[in-house]
């Protein structure tokens, strides 16, 4: 039999099991509060991204989405509403959940996904995943991702805890109950927000010609297949297409020869503006080499707005 010293220690472990999931649940209701009366920033972005967007447009990418892509010349020349899910450094794990949540609620007109010249290649992003980690209980498809991460992270999202890890300043920062915040322009980000600096010329050492013996990342390349599946057999034309990049800076890569082999077919399109002459070689379009900045989005926006007029089944255009 357990002596009294030990029952003592079991008592006061179970006691401080109960406090520590009492504040747990605690702290869940803070930050789902938080969360849901965010009025800017990146969780602002991602909430309306999930479950509000309706947009007939959307555009996936990364940082190239954020600041290649003027959602205004898209809808003014398509005549339709345009979205950008949109965030710096995530890669296809993030945009394929993403992706599934927002086509299982909304059929848009049309989906770009953006792709980086090495979107295939290297390590999957498992830990880019964990500003996700606050939507897991509520959107199915982000759960999974997050799951497939490792055998145990499903138990880790029972924590609030440990879904909300070191979110609490910035939620905070970024909701109603901060005067200062909620007093900036950012209502839905429906004004395209690139930076209007120039990239000061490189010299000619600087600028990579060299081609990247990278590989392809198998499980990178079936989310890339399965997110074509998701999306064309939901009869919405999918483009995948790669943006200009300064003076040809990202020759071509095992990702861009892989995806420009695909065989286009109904509702699947592949456009590459990466090298286009037209764009790549002018300085005033870029802030750095793989970026453009207003000027530069305002152009590119128009030439994919024509092509996408050009090659795509797009209804209604005016």
């Amino acid at each position: 039999m357990f002596n009294k010293d030990v029952l003592k220690l079991i008592a006061k472990m179970l006691v401080l099991v109960m406090i520590m999931g009492i504040c747990d649940v605690f702290l869940g209701v803070v930050f789902k509060h938080l969360l849901k009366y965010q009025v800017n920033g990146r969780f602002y972005d991602i909430s309306y991204n999930l479950d509000k967007t309706e947009a007939d447009l959307i555009l996936i990418g990364s940082s190239r989405v954020q600041n290649d892509y003027d959602i205004d010349v898209f809808s003014k020349e398509l005549h339709l509403s345009t979205w950008k899910i949109g965030l710096g450094g995530q890669g296809l794990i993030y945009f394929r959940a993403v992706e599934k949540t927002v086509i299982q609620r909304h059929t848009p007109k049309l989906i770009v996904l953006n792709i980086d010249p090495n979107a295939l290649e290297g390590d999957i992003e498992y830990d880019k995943l964990s500003l996700l980690r606050p939507y897991a209980s509520d959107h199915l498809f982000i759960e999974e991702a997050l799951c497939s991460k490792d055998k145990f992270e499903k138990y880790k999202l029972y924590s609030n805890i440990y879904c909300f890890n070191s979110m609490f300043y910035y939620l905070l920062d970024h909701s109603i109950y901060n005067k200062k915040e909620e007093t900036k322009d950012n209502i839905t980000r429906k004004a395209f927000k690139g930076t209007d600096s120039t990239l000061v010329i490189p010299k000619e050492s600087e600028v990579n010609t060299k081609t990247t013996k990278a590989t392809l990342n198998p499980k990178k390349v079936e989310m890339l297949l399965e997110m074509i599946d998701d999306v064309t057999q939901k009869n919405i034309p999918f483009v995948l297409a790669f943006a200009p990049n300064y003076y040809a800076s990202n020759p071509p890569t095992a990702t861009m020869n892989y995806v420009k082999k695909i065989k286009e077919r109904d509702n699947l399109y592949i456009v590459d503006f990466s090298s286009d002459t037209s764009m790549v070689e002018k300085a005033p379009y870029f802030y750095n080499m793989t970026h453009m900045n207003q000027e530069g989005a305002r152009v590119y926006s128009k030439r994919m707005s024509d092509w996408l007029k050009l090659h795509t089944k797009l209804s209604p255009i005016k």
